[in-house]
């Protein structure tokens, strides 16, 4: 007997599908203070990718976005786990430099020779993006290192019958060096687009 006013709830077939996809989405956070610059962003802000107004209020993540950021993250982990007694593992860096806040986390530090290796886990083989060069040329002179890695985790044999064909490999896909005046250079560009974006900003 069904209890009176509660609906019977009805019964889901066999390999139907229930849509979760805004559940990813994730609200634009506005940004505090508004010399704040973090060194993943420096790229896309030099480079027209960010308009004023996403800058200042912050941008909306879509769910492909969120979905994506959040397997890299977990992914990150998976391998950071594994090598930490070889790494130093996502080192926090904050300096103000010239009136700006440069903000950011370095994924891997060497603890041998103390190069910075920063780890990129998109699902196709990767090329040496300009954008990825600038991220770790800019964590060389903030945290005062010489040499940089661009690096991506591939898995070999994942799908073999025979073990001994598994392999995880560090793919190196970019090697930078510390270049301080250049380093000068991008502090200057991003203190003129500042102080540019105060005009906007009662």
């Amino acid at each position: 007997m069904e209890t009176l006013g509660k609906k019977k709830p009805s019964m889901l077939s066999l390999f139907s599908e229930i849509d979760i996809t805004d559940k990813f989405r994730q609200p634009a956070e506005k940004r505090e203070p508004l010399n704040k610059f973090r060194v993943s962003e420096c790229w896309d802000i030099l480079n027209g990718k960010v308009s004023k107004n996403k800058f200042i209020e912050g941008r909306e993540v879509d769910p492909k976005g969120t979905y994506i950021m959040d397997s890299g993250t977990k992914k990150h982990e998976l391998i950071q786990g594994y090598i930490k007694d070889d790494y130093e593992i996502e080192i926090p860096v904050k300096k103000e430099i010239d009136g700006l806040i440069i903000s950011g986390r370095v994924d891997l530090i060497d603890k041998k020779d103390g190069s910075i290796w920063d780890i990129k886990t998109s699902f196709n083989i990767l090329e040496p993006k300009e954008k990825y060069i600038h991220q770790v040329k800019m964590y060389l002179s903030l945290m005062e290192k010489e040499v940089g890695y661009i690096c991506q985790p591939i898995v070999y044999g994942l799908t073999s019958r025979n073990p001994d064909d598994f392999k995880v490999k560090f793919k190196i896909i970019g090697v930078c060096q510390r270049d301080d005046k250049w380093f000068a250079e991008q502090i200057q560009l991003l203190k003129e687009y500042y102080l540019n974006i105060k005009k906007y900003v009662k």
